[in-house]
């Protein structure tokens, strides 16, 4: 083949280098071509998600602990079948007190250990426990539907000799009253019915075993009652009423009837007993064969016991055998004779 010239290639070398310019890989261009007529296009948001199966599966294996049990052989375990770990919330520990109160509230209504059987009685000579406890019936009851402010005021209502009465409730079944008894001043004798007795405040209390230094009055008729006083504008803004008032704080008889009766006490001859007289007042039988009355207001006692003394000289000077002497009045006593 002839040579071309210097110039040129030959075929055979356009053929070599087309070759080579095939091998060589060429560059991607990264440049996007745009639309005609479009100047920008918005590009769109990549949104990635989740697969639920693998994420269950994951969190159920996350959520389940391990566990291993060695053998007696060494370097030799069981693996436990896996326990999972719950984590517990305010839900589960509301659910939780819940249930407890509710078995706490059932087994104090149910439960015999929370069943009262007995009380305990404190500052009581002549009451005993067991009177208590039967007339308030209480014995068999839960300790939870003992209230003690309605239990003390039942106490005061069904005892009226009890002056002060404190109740103290504590588990399982413990009663604890604490009571002040009142102390009688008087044994008021009725013609008909049965003794009673009265303390210095005026309250009326059936006779219960013994007591001592107290003065006997033979009564004729019902003791004065106390004056009513009713409570003042300021006592009715209270929460107790006026018949409350009354019915609870008032005595039975006139306080200061009782401190008639005292003071008549020390001058009552020996072996005599005062009497009662609606009509007379107090006073007693004369060992010389008549009555005496000084009346319900005994300030001027010794005034009256000493005009009782001239009297008294007077009639037997003069031969005169009444059967009543009354010195009710200081300025205007008076005797009657047998009709």
């Amino acid at each position: 083949m002839a040579p071309t010239g210097s110039g040129k290639k030959t075929r055979a070398d356009q053929v070599r280098a087309r070759r080579q310019m095939e091998k060589t890989p060429k560059k991607p261009s990264t440049r996007q071509p745009h639309a005609p007529g479009n100047k920008s296009i918005p590009q769109q948001r990549v949104t990635s998600r989740r697969i639920g199966k693998s994420t269950s599966s994951k969190s159920k294996s996350t959520n389940r602990r391990k566990v291993y049990m060695r053998l007696n052989t060494p370097g030799a375990e069981v693996r436990l079948p896996s326990i999972p770990n719950l984590t517990l919330g305010w839900r589960f520990a509301s659910v939780v007190i819940l249930l407890s109160m509710v078995v706490a509230a059932n087994a104090l209504w149910n439960l015999s250990l929370f069943q009262v059987e007995g009380i305990e009685l404190i500052g009581a000579q002549r009451l005993t426990a067991e009177e208590i406890s039967t007339q308030l019936d209480i014995l068999g009851r839960s300790i939870v539907e003992i209230i003690p402010t309605n239990l003390e005021q039942k106490i005061l209502s069904e005892f009226p000799d009890l002056k002060i009465a404190e109740v103290k409730v504590g588990l399982p079944a413990a009663i604890t009253i604490a009571v002040e008894e009142r102390i009688p001043a008087v044994i008021w004798i009725p013609k008909d019915g049965p003794s009673m007795w009265i303390d210095e405040e005026g309250f009326m209390f059936p006779a219960r075993g013994e007591a001592t230094l107290p003065v006997k009055v033979l009564a004729y008729s019902d003791p004065p009652p106390p004056p009513v006083v009713l409570p003042d504008e300021a006592e009715e803004k209270e929460s107790q009423t006026t018949e409350e008032i009354l019915l609870n704080n008032n005595p039975d008889v006139d306080p200061a009837f009782i401190l008639a009766v005292m003071s008549l006490r020390d001058v009552l001859p020996n072996d005599s007993v005062l009497i009662f007289d609606t009509q007379y007042g107090l006073g007693w039988d004369d060992p010389r064969g008549w009555q005496v009355y000084f009346g319900v207001n005994t300030q001027d006692i010794d005034l009256k016991l000493a005009q009782y003394n001239v009297i008294v000289e007077e009639l037997q000077s003069q031969n005169i055998h009444p059967i009543l002497i009354s010195l009710e009045f200081l300025h205007a006593p008076f005797y009657r004779m047998e009709q």
